[in-house]
C-alpha cells in the first residue's frame, strides 16, 4: 500500500514537472520579441512569471519543469546545447532563490495582506528578477553568447523583462489555480464584472488608438476591478491593460505611433509596473479591510451572546402560579392567627372575677 501510494506520487510530481515544462516553453510565445538598439528585448518575459508561480504553488519539487521549459526555449532560439543547459539552469536557480526569500517571509499565495503585495513586488520582482538576471546574463557571458562588455545593458534590459514577468502573470496563474466554483452565483456581481470587462477593453481600445497620450486612463479600470473584486480583479485587469498596451507598442498605435522603439519600451514598462502596484495594494488592503469587518461582527456577536447570558443569570426567575398561591395563603392564615392572639391577649377578666 505504502509503495502504491510513492509510485502515485512521483507519477502525480512527474506529470506536474512535464506540464509546467510545457506551459513555461508556450509561454515565451506570449509577448515576441523586439530589437532595441542592437539588442533583443522583450517588454514581459511571461516564462518567468510562469516559473515563480508554478513554484510557490506546486513546491520546490518541480524545478526540473522550469529547467527542461527553458532548455527548450533556448535551444528553439538557436542557442548551443551547452549555452542552453547553462542558461536553463541558471534561470531555474534564479527563481528557486525568489521562492526560498517569499517562503522566508511567509507569503502566502491567497495575496489578502498588503505585506504579500509588498513581499512580492519587491522580493519576487524586484529581488527575484535580479537575480534571475544576474545568473542569467552570466552563463550567457560564460557560454559566449554576449560579451563581458555589454553585460551592463544585457542585464538592465533583461531585469526589466523579468520583472514584468513576475508582476503580472504570477499573480494571474495563483488566482487561476485557486479558483474555486462559488457555491452561490450572485447576478449582479455577473453583470457588473461583464460591465468591468467591457468597459476596460473599451477604454483600453480607445487610449491605444488614440494619437494623445490617454494611457492613465487605465488606472481607474484597474482601481474598480481591485476595490469590487479584491485580487482576482486586480490580476485579471493587469494583464488584460499590459496585453493591450504591448500589443499597441509592438504595432506603433496610437501614443507609441511616433515615438522612439527604446521609449516605448519605457513606456510601456513604467505602465505596468504602476498599474500592477497599485491594483494589487488596493485589492490586499479591501481584503485587510473585509477581514477585520468580519472579525468586528463575529466579536460584537459574542459580546452580545455573553450579555444575554449574564442578564439571564442575574434576572430573578419567574415562580410557578402555584408556588405564589400557596404563599399567599401562609401569609393569610399567620395573619389570622395573630389576629386571634392579639385578641386573647386584650381581653382580660374584669376586676375581682
Amino acid at each position: 500500500m505504502l509503495h502504491g501510494s510513492i509510485t502515485r506520487n512521483r507519477v502525480v510530481v512527474g506529470l506536474q514537472i512535464l506540464a509546467i515544462a510545457a506551459i513555461y516553453s508556450g509561454a515565451t510565445l506570449a509577448v515576441p520579441s523586439q530589437v532595441v538598439g542592437g539588442w533583443r528585448v522583450s517588454m514581459l518575459w511571461a516564462p518567468t512569471g510562469v516559473g515563480l508561480a508554478a513554484l510557490l504553488a506546486l513546491g520546490p519539487r518541480v524545478w526540473p519543469g522550469i529547467v527542461i521549459g527553458s532548455f527548450v526555449v533556448n535551444t528553439f532560439l538557436g542557442r548551443p546545447p551547452v549555452a542552453s543547459v547553462t542558461l536553463a539552469v541558471a534561470t531555474a536557480l534564479g527563481l528557486l532563490c525568489a521562492y526560498m526569500l517569499l517562503r522566508r517571509v511567509g507569503f502566502r499565495v491567497e495575496m489578502d495582506q498588503p505585506r504579500d503585495v509588498l513581499a512580492l513586488v519587491f522580493l519576487g520582482a524586484f529581488v527575484g528578477a535580479t537575480i534571475t538576471a544576474s545568473t542569467s546574463v552570466a552563463a550567457f557571458v560564460l557560454s559566449g553568447l554576449e560579451t563581458a562588455h555589454n553585460f551592463g545593458t544585457t542585464w538592465f534590459l533583461w531585469w526589466l523583462s523579468y520583472m514584468m514577468g513576475v508582476l503580472v502573470v504570477t499573480p494571474s496563474l495563483l488566482v487561476i489555480v485557486r479558483a474555486r466554483r462559488p457555491r452561490s452565483v450572485d447576478r449582479r456581481r455577473i453583470v457588473e464584472g461583464a460591465a468591468l470587462t467591457v468597459v476596460i477593453i473599451v477604454v483600453m481600445l480607445v487610449v491605444t488608438h488614440s494619437s494623445t497620450d490617454l494611457l492613465f486612463l487605465a488606472i481607474p479600470c484597474v482601481v474598480w476591478a481591485a476595490v469590487r473584486f479584491r485580487v482576482a480583479g486586480a490580476a485579471l485587469s493587469v494583464m488584460v491593460v499590459s496585453a493591450m498596451t504591448i500589443y499597441a507598442a509592438l504595432r506603433r498605435l496610437g501614443p507609441f505611433a511616433h515615438e522612439p522603439l527604446a521609449a516605448n519600451v519605457v513606456t510601456v514598462e513604467t505602465l505596468i509596473g504602476t498599474t500592477a502596484l497599485t491594483a494589487f495594494i488596493l485589492a490586499a488592503t479591501t481584503m485587510q479591510r473585509d477581514a477585520a469587518h468580519e472579525q468586528i461582527r463575529y466579536a460584537a456577536g459574542e459580546l452580545y451572546e455573553a450579555v444575554k447570558t449574564i442578564d439571564r443569570r442575574l434576572r430573578p426567575r419567574t415562580e410557578p402560579a402555584t408556588w405564589r398561591a400557596g404563599r399567599t395563603h401562609a401569609k393569610a392564615d399567620d395573619g389570622s392567627a395573630r389576629s386571634t392572639t392579639v385578641r386573647t391577649t386584650d381581653s382580660k377578666p374584669p376586676n375581682g372575677a
